[in-house]
């Protein structure tokens, strides 16, 4: 069985990430995975994932909402037997390829967040429902996506639920980065770390917002990139607290840095099933978030859980986690059994199971 993953790029993202990362772990003796990526990807990547045995392929578009993308995929679906695509606009661009070309072959997409913008939109509404008519299996990574999915197609006999997971070994085990890397950190310095891509599905800036609440002492690390990420710097020089703000951009070492960390957060307005969540809370360190769905799911009972863009409680939060040790270690504690209910292995049989099941039929 031959298998392709399309999606919109391989830089920081969980969705992303998660490609990455289980993808090598699907492959088989009789399973063999590729990945074509619309935007191209960095030759450490693609080296990274020859060395897993996953080739990796990439039209090289500069703008993938470009309808041409159509075109140019026409000539790979042919050569694999199951075709995985993962985030707009690539779920619209393989389902009109697949239209065009009358394939046969079997088609998958996961919708990896609770809602997006389009489901706002009245004229997204029937392409929404024409573009997922054109899958065979459509997996969603937790309960509340696939309820709020069903109920916005009317439609749930090809909709399911699979967890998202990650590798909680590589957490666990993991050594913490030096903290001199950051300037101005001492050994007094509480640090809170949000892992993130700079996309307005996020909200960084309520966390730096609770930064301008908190002492001198706490320090924000922000690891990721993306379109806000010149605003959010613009906001931390704007309240005159940039010197405590460390943006580190795409990171290869994101366990080590989250060992290095006190608390760790992510500020939100919706997720689907957030892997930096469950990453997160791996470390062992302890988790805030937004109280919003897909945060929600996985952090109540666990960790802790603050309003959407509410900073002022959030810095409580934070503070009290700073101050209370003995909390602090039992939230963190809390975390970490949490996170082990989302191990990437149940995950990889769950997704070989669709597979084969569709190749089967």
């Amino acid at each position: 069985m031959k298998v392709l993953q399309i999606i919109n790029s391989l830089e920081v993202g969980g969705a992303e990430i998660l490609l990455i990362e289980f993808t090598p772990l699907l492959r088989r003796d009789d399973v063999e995975i590729d990945i074509l990526s619309l935007k191209e990807v960095k030759p450490e990547i693609v080296l990274y994932m020859k060395q897993k045995g996953v080739h990796v392929m990439s039209l090289k578009v500069k703008n993938i909402y470009h309808p041409i993308i159509i075109f140019h995929l026409l000539g790979y679906i042919s050569d694999y037997d199951l075709i995985h695509v993962h985030l707009f606009p690539a779920q619209y661009w393989v389902a009109f390829t697949k239209l065009l070309k009358g394939s046969k072959k079997k088609f998958v997409t996961t919708e990896h967040n609770t809602t997006n913008r389009r489901r706002s939109i009245f004229f997204f509404r029937y392409v929404d429902r024409l573009v997922y008519a054109l899958y065979d299996q459509i997996i969603c990574i937790s309960e509340k996506a696939t309820d709020e999915l069903v109920t916005y197609l009317a439609s749930d006999n090809r909709v399911i639920t699979v967890y998202n997971g990650i590798d909680i070994v590589k957490f666990e085990e993991s050594s913490a980065v030096e903290r001199t890397e950051l300037k101005g950190v001492t050994a007094d310095s509480v640090i809170i770390t949000m892992v993130a891509g700079f996309r307005k599905q996020k909200d960084q800036d309520t966390l730096i917002k609770a930064m301008l609440l908190l002492p001198d002492t706490f320090h924000l690390v922000l690891v990721g990139n993306g379109e806000r990420l010149e605003k959010c710097e613009n906001l931390a020089e704007h309240l005159k607290i940039k010197e405590r703000v460390h943006f580190l951009g795409i990171r290869n070492d994101i366990p080590q840095i989250l060992k290095m960390s006190d608390i760790i957060v992510l500020s939100s307005y919706f997720e689907g099933l957030s892997l930096s969540s469950i990453e997160g809370m791996a470390s062992g360190r302890p988790f805030v978030a937004s109280d919003v769905d897909g945060l929600r799911e996985v952090v109540h009972g666990a960790g802790l859980l603050f309003q959407r863009g509410n900073e002022r409680e959030l810095a409580d939060i934070l503070l009290r986690l700073s101050v209370d040790q003995s909390f602090a270690i039992s939230v963190g504690n809390k975390c970490h059994s949490r996170a082990k209910e989302y191990d990437i292995k149940v995950m990889v049989n769950k997704y070989l199971s669709v597979y084969r099941g569709l190749c089967d039929k």
